[in-house]
């Protein structure tokens, strides 16, 4: 088997094992700030997922190790974006500290925030998922 395989196979384990692990990620939230906090804006954000990508993207040097970080990182951004997708279709609000919430009596702003950082999610995972491309090639 070659060597593109098997990084290919190591990249598809990790990713779908990632997904699972990672996709209740944004309702950490509630087990460190307690359920008055729920829907905190860093945990249902892009803002983690770009901040782990910089991360990877500085300390993945060889082939196997930017693999083994790009799958879980990209696997990261793809669970916390489908997650996003489905409380996109709740009224909840996104709690914001000091504000509470961008606007009053409206969830328009919420579905916003929630739907502008699910798009990023994804443009993140899917530049990981590039990176893998590029590296197994």
């Amino acid at each position: 088997m070659s060597k593109r395989k098997i990084y290919l196979i190591i990249s598809i384990i990790l990713s779908i094992s990632g997904f699972i692990v990672f996709f209740n990620f944004p309702d950490l939230d509630i087990t460190i700030f307690g359920i008055g906090w729920h829907r905190f804006f860093l945990f249902h954000s892009c803002i983690i997922p770009y901040l782990l990508f910089l991360t990877v993207a500085r300390i993945a040097r060889s082939d196997v190790l930017s693999i083994i970080l790009y799958s879980l990182c990209g696997s990261f951004c793809f669970a916390v974006g489908i997650h996003l997708f489905t409380d996109l279709f709740q009224s909840a609000k996104i709690y914001f500290p000091i504000i509470g919430s961008l606007l009053k009596g409206t969830s328009l702003d919420d579905r916003l925030w929630i739907l502008v950082n699910l798009i990023l999610c994804f443009i993140i995972g899917s530049m990981l998922y590039v990176r893998i491309v590029k590296v197994t090639n």
